[in-house]
């Protein structure tokens, strides 16, 4: 799970699986798998390493492959 912000200020938790992409706007924008998409303030770069340590912490990725992570590539 991550810890985010909306815009009007409410922290809120969402669960870093359901995230299907992350753009800049310029507004950062996640889409999830449903197609619901949900405004942050959180820059994309903040969101993308929130996800990365998500994904270490539950053993879904290993360090090492977070460091060759190209552009266009899934989290």
């Amino acid at each position: 799970m991550i810890q985010l912000t909306k815009l009007n200020g409410d922290r809120f938790t969402l669960n870093g699986f359901y995230i299907e992409q992350v753009q800049s706007l310029p507004d950062t924008t996640i889409t999830l798998l449903s197609g619901k998409k949900l405004l942050v303030q959180e820059n994309e770069e903040d969101v993308v390493n929130a996800v990365q340590h998500f994904y270490r912490r539950v053993g879904l990725v290993a360090m090492t492959q977070l460091s060759t992570r190209g552009e266009g590539e899934a989290f």
